[in-house]
This record gives structure tokens, sequence and C-alpha cells, in this order.
């Protein structure tokens, strides 16, 4: 009679298998994070490109070191693993760039993207229009884009159970307003103050909800204590809303120069050139042998000084050799 082989239990692998997938999870999104954070793209694919050619180093190079030998043997008899790894990593990659592309994007950029995407994509439009703070120049165009995007809702006769809870929104909004309307003077000032702090930037000095900040403000008495210090916090939001248009537009602004430059040279003027100078870019001067008052006054046309102004242009100059003449966009 055969002596029975001895019952051995199947290694546990429910473990290991959880333990590989939280690692996957972990390094997708660990890379996700490095290429939107830390590092760039770039870097990326040559780290990548750089740990192909040590294992090939170790595989092929017979003056190869023993423990890059050793990590080119680990890999190659791996290779399962070894392309599970480089393709979570550029999956990581491309999810990491992904975000950074979207973070980097100026509110015009996101508006352009929102009306691109429309109802075709409406669920992107509106990650777009989200992006948009509330003290950009581009707002109000994004929330009427946001109103458009909202799905239309079909009005059906329904009891008057439903015809109630139709209307508590709007005994919602009351209540807020009446809750608004009950705050002193010194509790406007300090909400408004609240408002001023929230996304505050300290290193570009933008930020806040401005427009929150301001319906406080308007509604501290012009009587009271707080007025003067509320005046004071009116005067930031102007100065945060300059700012803002600076930092947000700085590249643009040099486009705008080299567009309005193309513009002359396409009526066939000649001029020398057009810049958008100074540290942040705000001075739009013009260098032309035959600058004038008439010129200026044809190119600082009220809607041309506007749209100059919305970004963040502050001072437009023609110069010659014999000196220039200047307008103060603000």
């Amino acid at each position: 009679m055969p002596t029975p082989e001895p019952l051995t239990p199947y290694p546990a692998k429910n473990r290991s298998n959880v333990a590989i997938i939280v690692g996957c999870v972990l390094w997708t999104g660990g890379v996700a994070w490095f290429a939107a954070t830390v590092a760039g793209q770039l870097v990326l694919v040559a780290l990548i490109l750089a740990t192909l050619a040590l294992v090939l180093f170790g595989r092929y190079h017979p003056k190869a070191p023993s423990a890059v030998a050793q990590l080119s043997k680990v890999w190659l008899s791996h290779w399962k693993y070894s392309v599970t790894i480089l393709a979570l990593t550029v999956a990581g990659l491309s999810g990491g760039r992904l975000k950074a592309t979207f973070d980097a994007m100026t509110p015009a950029q996101h508006l352009e993207a929102a009306r691109a995407d429309g109802k075709a994509m409406p669920s992107s439009a509106r990650d777009h229009l989200a992006a948009i703070p509330s003290s950009a120049p581009e707002y109000q165009e994004a929330q009427k884009l946001l109103a458009e995007l909202a799905p239309a809702t079909k009005r059906q006769q329904a009891p008057l159970p439903q015809e109630q809870e139709a209307a508590a929104p709007v005994r919602n909004v009351d209540a807020e307003q009446a809750a608004f309307n009950a705050l002193t003077a010194a509790q406007h000032l300090a909400a408004a103050q609240l408002a001023m702090a929230y996304g505050f930037d300290r290193k570009d000095r933008i930020g806040g909800d401005l427009e929150k900040a301001e319906k406080h403000l308007e509604a501290i008495p012009s009587g009271a204590a707080e007025a003067k210090r509320g005046e004071k916090i009116k005067n930031e939001i102007s100065e945060r809303r300059k700012r803002t248009a600076i930092v947000w537009y700085r590249e643009e602004r040099k486009a705008i120069a080299n567009k309005l430059e193309q513009t002359f040279l396409d009526q066939k003027i000649e001029l020398k050139s057009v810049q958008a100078v100074g540290k942040e870019n705000t001075i739009l001067r013009i260098n032309y042998a035959l600058c004038s008052r008439v010129l200026m006054n044809q190119l600082t046309q009220p809607e041309i000084i506007a749209g100059w102004r919305s970004k963040g242009f502050s001072r437009v100059e023609c110069r010659n050799d014999e000196g220039s003449i200047w307008m103060d966009l603000n």
C-alpha cells in the first residue's frame, strides 16, 4: 500500500495580492503627485530611461559592478513586475501632468476651455468654470456660462407638498439675508477680514473672496466707528484686483505687445518695436520715431484702454530720441 503524501496547506496569497494592489495604487499616486508638484515630465522620463540604461549596462557590460549586475538579473528575471512598474509610472506621470496643466491655467484659459467643451462635455466645462475665482474679471462671464450649462428643469403639476419643497430654497435665501442684515458693524468688519484672508497668496499678494468682503463692507453704516477701517480694506480690495491682473496676465502682456507691433507693420507703419517692459511687464512701450499726441490719442480710445487695464497694464508710452509721451492707465 503506497504511503500517502503529507498534506500541505496552500500558500496564503490573499495578503500578498492585497499588498501588491495597494503598492501599485500608492506607486501610481506617488508618481502622479511627483509629476504634478515636485518634478516635471522630462525629469520622470529621464529617470525611467536612466533605470533602463542601468539594467542594460548590468546585463551586457562585462565590467559592470556586482550590485548593478545583480539588479539587472533580478529585473530581467521578473520582467512581468518590471513592465508593470513602468506602466504604472507612465500612468501616474500622465495623471500628474494633466493635474499640473489644469492648475497652471489662467482664468481666461479656463473660460476658453469651458466654452470649447460646452454642452458636449458639460462635466469638464463645469470643472473649468469652478476653477475661476470670484476676483477674476472672467468670473461674471463664467457664472453666465455655468447657468447655461445647468440642466433645464421641467415644471410639472405637483401636489401641494412638492410646491412647498420647491419654495424651501427661497425661504433659505430670505433667512440668510435676514441673518446678514442682523449683523452689527463690527461683525460685518470681522466677516470682511475673514473673506480677505480666504485663499490669500502672501507671495504674489493676491486672493481672497473679494466680492464677499465688499458685500460686508457696503453694509457698514458710514457713521459707524468701523467705517474708517472698512475704507482701508476697500482700498486693499482695489489693489488686489490690480495685482491679480498683473500676476495672471504677465506673459499675456508680452503677446499683446507683439500683436500691436504686428498691427503697425500690417498698416505699413515702420517702427522700431513695441514692448511690454517694467518689473512685471506692466508698461506698454511703443518705440516709434514719429511719436505724437495725435498718435497717442488714436491709440488710447476708452475701449482700448479698458482692455489693456484689464490685462494688468499700468502705463502706455510712445518713445523716440527726443523723449516720450505717456498715459497712466490707473
